[in-house]
């Protein structure tokens, strides 16, 4: 892969990612899909550490989190664990920068 191609993937995960993580998305879907998870995760409506699910209930509203596990596309494409992890640490660096 080169450097283009991988800069292009990364910044296409970090979008989508963050769209997950925190926006409405196209007609509603992303927050329908967050609240469907927070419907089935949650005890009794409410949120705590104690739950076995907390991680996924953070991670849900967390575009680091889903862009580590969106990432893991790259390695289904045959570009490797490197690959994988590369794009991971490149979503970081783009979040880092843009949330300053």
């Amino acid at each position: 892969m080169d450097a283009l191609t991988f800069i292009l993937v990364a910044l296409a995960v970090y979008r989508v990612s963050h769209m997950f993580a925190s926006e409405t998305g196209p007609f509603g879907a992303c927050e329908k899909w967050r609240n469907w998870i927070f419907k089935r995760l949650w005890v009794d409506g409410k949120q705590t550490k104690e739950q076995p699910h907390y991680w996924m209930i953070e991670g849900v509203g967390c575009p680091l989190c889903i862009s580590f596990w969106f990432s893991l596309v790259a390695f289904w494409f045959g570009w490797g664990i490197v690959g994988w992890l590369g794009m991971a640490g490149a979503i970081l660096v783009v979040h880092k920068a843009v949330s300053k």
